[in-house]
Order: C-alpha cells, then structure tokens, then sequence
C-alpha cells in the first residue's frame, strides 16, 4: 500500500509540473503573439521620414499623419508640439531650395498675396495651420499683404523680403509650379492650381529637419 501510495503522489507531482509547463509555455505563447501583433500594426501605421516617425492616424474620418517632438519653451517649460499632416510626406514632391532657418529674433513676417490665393477652398485652412505652426513654436507672427497700393487699400502691413530684410519672411503666391525657394531669410512659397496644403506642409516638415539639423551641428 505503501508502494502504491508513493506511486501515486510521484504521478501527481508529475502532472502538476506538466500543468505548470503548459500554463507557462501558453502565457509565452500569448505574449509572443501579443508583441508580434502590435508589430504588425505599427508597421501598417508608422513609418520613418527622414528620421521623423511618423503615426498614421484618422480624424473624424479624416486620415493624417501625425509627428510629434518636444522643446522647452519660453519659460523653461518642457513643451510638446503636435504636426498633423494631410499628406504623406514620403509622397509630398513639392521641390524646396535653401535650408529653412529662422531668424534669433524670432519674429516672422507673412506676406499672403490675397489676389492670388482668395479664390483658392484650402486658402484658409493652410494659412491657419501655417500661422498655429510659427505661433505655436513661440515665433511672433505678422501678416500682411505683398503690394503696397492693396496694403493702403485693405489697411494691411506692407510685407516684401526687402522691407524685413535680416528677418524672417514668408511669401505665398499664386505660380505655375509649386515649389519653395529660399534665400537670405525670405521663403517663397509658389502655389500652382491652388494646390497650397502640400506647399505649406513641405515648409513646416523641412523646418523642422533644419532645426534638428542646426540643433545637432551647434
């Protein structure tokens, strides 16, 4: 009896083990599958621009792709800035001349030819986005208009990359092509078919990699 006794408790031990083993392995088995889901996501989702990582994400049903980063701002403030764009910027062609570096007095003049861009449906919307992108990163923003006879028209500010020269100057005009050409601190922006979003969406990113950029070289 004995015998059979000691037999017995060895064949429950035995089973214990062998549960303790599959309850394990599952667990193992969960996890792997856990982590290599969440891979799979993130590859349909995220992507790397340029060394920016980026987040693919929807809106109210809006898709955007979504960048962010931290600074410290004014006040010593640990500060994150949200970008959302509306195009992929691994597919955003807009061809950019000079390296987009703003000026240490932080102030930033928008010249916005009204004529050109009044008709265009995005007009707006970019230049809102535009204008919460520089404020936002704590730049002074003022705009105003590129021809002095419609800026004593409008009761506007007369902006031209001459007038702010040693400033930061942003230009959007209407052009046959879209393109950004920069040069001694004034950045033209040209708008073909009122095709602005990618335009102004091109500035944003390409500031973004000259100020790492600069940041890294200083």
């Amino acid at each position: 009896m004995k015998k059979q006794s000691k037999a017995t408790t060895v064949k429950k031990s035995s089973n214990g083990r062998k549960r303790i083993y599959w309850v394990v392995g599952t667990l193992v088995v969960l996890v792997i599958v856990f982590f290599l889901s969440s891979w799979i996501i993130r590859s349909f989702t995220q992507f790397s621009y340029k060394g920016l990582t980026f987040t693919k994400e929807t809106k109210y049903g809006v898709p955007f792709y979504h960048y962010y980063y931290y600074f410290t701002d004014s006040l010593g403030r640990l500060t994150k800035y949200n970008l959302y764009l509306r195009t992929d910027p691994r597919v955003n062609e807009v061809p950019i001349s000079g390296r987009v570096l703003f000026n240490m007095n932080r102030n930033v003049y928008l010249g916005i030819n009204i004529s050109d861009l009044s008709q265009c449906s995005n007009s707006s919307l970019a230049i809102a986005e535009l204008s919460s992108f520089l404020t936002d990163n704590e730049f002074k923003v003022k705009a105003g208009v590129p021809t002095k006879s419609q800026a004593q028209e409008l009761n506007q500010t007369y902006i031209s990359c001459t007038e702010y020269l040693g400033s930061t100057v942003l230009m959007l005009q209407a052009a046959g092509n879209n393109s950004i050409v920069g040069r001694n601190g004034c950045y033209t922006m040209n708008i073909a078919n009122c095709n602005i979003l990618p335009v102004v969406e091109k500035f944003k990113i390409q500031a973004i990699l000259d100020s790492r950029t600069n940041s890294t070289s200083s």
